[in-house]
């Protein structure tokens, strides 16, 4: 169980740039939608930030979750 682990935790730290780049590039996409003067996709942009920033938080902090939870095997 081990080896299992440490390979869980593996490949969260190997995915933790990519996770990074798609956060980046969400919220780029997001801040274009806020400046284009477009009212609905400001509604967009704005009912779509809390989403993205949620699960920027839960991405990022997906080592220390695969630690605790692989700390249990």
């Amino acid at each position: 169980m081990g080896v299992l682990a440490a390979k869980i935790i593996a490949f969260v730290v190997g995915a933790r740039q990519i996770i990074i780049a798609l956060v980046a590039v969400a919220l780029f996409i997001n801040g274009a939608a806020l400046i284009y003067p477009s009212e609905r996709g400001k509604e967009r942009a704005k009912d779509a930030l809390p989403w993205v920033v949620g699960g920027c938080a839960l991405a990022l902090s997906a080592v220390a979750i695969a630690q605790s939870i692989a700390s249990g095997f």
